[in-house]
């Protein structure tokens, strides 16, 4: 007799899912534009299609970062306030040619257009207290000059123009990546309380008469501190009017249970993850990475999360290019010298949840019996019951699923093996 239960309760209803995704850095384009157009169709269909893992969650630097060709910004004239010089030729060359093709793949396949976001690693050297773009002054990298301020903050306007007039749109932005990290790469130290008052005086009010449309997510650091920026944020109505949510890495361990108290604080706003990697270097077929991301994901999901967002979407065998030699993994691994493309364990472990997990997805509360199983459980606008389970031990693990809205009379048994993930799907008819 097997005691072990999952008992879902799909009256009890939770987050919606806005989507899962990756970054398109300079790095990744770079490698898409050394691959022949085969494989290119194979690369775009295998991320952004249904037939693949359904991607509809974006992200690119704004300016370079550590997984770009060199350091770079949009506008390198010292003093140029009104910013008459920016242009985004350098993304032209690399970074739009994909972008461009994964919005039309997005918008062919999905009718909706793909959920773009923008991310910051640093901005100009002459807007900072150290000019320059690799590093940061502390506690605050920006020079703390309303001309200066306002000037960054035209700055993603206009950025967010120039794509806009190539026929891209972007959902929304983080204001930092990683503001808390004074980096060696490109970066720009923030504290909560600036972020808070550069919003409140200068890119809420920029975004908002420019781009209403864009959301601004805060934050973008890892999960240690989630609440703590989002409970200083939130808790400034001026502030906060202008913040569409939170966003949040996860090179931290454990500490899921803040998300939740980050949610608890604004049960309204965004909460999503927006950048998760392995490393170092690549490990083909290394499915202990892959697990690890769903260990972190199905976490995440169970604290609110809203999406999942992996870091390179492409990157070489060796784990680059990078102009900080910081090489790491990526869950697909393109050889140009070969023209071939290798399928990282990471690749899989995300179908699990990308696939089926559509936008619009709610999470319902389960109860799990066996401790020793990772759960979580949705419903799909197509009225499809989802339940994804992992197991993570060396034997395998037996239980009943039970759906409280048909009754404890009916059950499935389930075996998922050692070191697996299932998906397991039904049609939910009885609400």
């Amino acid at each position: 007799m097997n005691d072990n239960l999952v008992l879902l309760n799909p009256k009890d209803k939770k987050q919606k899912i806005i989507g899962f995704g990756c970054a398109m850095t300079e790095a990744s384009s770079f490698v898409f534009s050394t691959m022949n157009e085969d494989v290119k169709r194979q690369i775009l269909d295998l991320y952004w299609s249904p037939k693949g893992l359904n991607y509809t969650v974006g992200r690119i630097p704004m300016n370079s970062c550590d997984f770009s060709l060199g350091t770079y910004s949009c506008d390198d004239v010292n003093g140029d306030y009104d910013l008459k010089y920016f242009n985004i030729n350098r993304d032209k060359l690399f970074k739009y040619p994909l972008v461009s093709r994964v919005v039309n793949n997005t918008r062919t396949f999905n009718g909706k257009p793909l959920k773009l976001f923008l991310s910051p690693w640093s901005p100009p050297a002459w807007m900072k207290i150290n000019n320059d773009m690799n590093g940061s002054s502390t506690p605050i990298g920006l020079i703390n000059e309303t001309r200066i301020l306002d000037s960054w903050a035209l700055y993603y306007s206009k950025y967010i123009t120039a794509y806009k007039n190539l026929g891209v749109p972007f959902w929304g932005l983080t204001v930092q990546n990683e503001p808390e990290f004074a980096a060696p790469y490109e970066a720009c130290v923030y504290t909560a309380e600036f972020q808070r008052d550069f919003i409140k005086r200068h890119l809420g009010p920029r975004i908002k008469q420019d781009h209403p449309e864009v959301n601004i997510l805060i934050y973008d650091h890892n999960r240690d501190h989630v609440h703590l920026w989002a409970e200083i944020i939130y808790a400034d109505k001026e502030a906060s009017k202008y913040v569409a949510g939170t966003a949040f890495h996860w090179y931290v361990n454990g500490q899921y249970e803040h998300l939740t108290m980050a949610h608890d604080i604004a049960p309204e706003k965004i909460l999503l993850g927006t950048e998760a990697t392995q490393g170092p270097r690549v490990a083909f077929g290394d499915w202990g990475r892959g697990e690890s991301y769903g260990f972190d994901i199905i976490n995440d999901l169970e604290n609110y999360a809203q999406g999942w967002t992996d870091w390179n979407c492409i990157l070489d065998p060796i784990g680059g290019p990078t102009h900080m030699q910081n090489w790491c993994d990526a869950a697909i691994v393109a050889n140009n010298k070969t023209q071939s493309i290798y399928l990282q364990p990471m690749y899989y472990y995300m179908g699990h949840f990308s696939k089926y997990l559509t936008e619009g997805s709610v999470r319902i509360a389960h109860e799990n019996t066996l401790d020793t199983l990772l759960v979580t459980s949705f419903i799909t606008p197509e009225n499809k019951m989802v339940v994804i389970v992992m197991n993570q031990e060396q034997t395998s693990q037996i239980f009943k699923l039970i759906d409280m809205s048909i009754g404890i009379d009916y059950a499935a048994e389930m075996v998922i093996p050692p070191h697996s993930i299932r998906t397991l799907i039904y049609d939910h008819r009885f609400e």
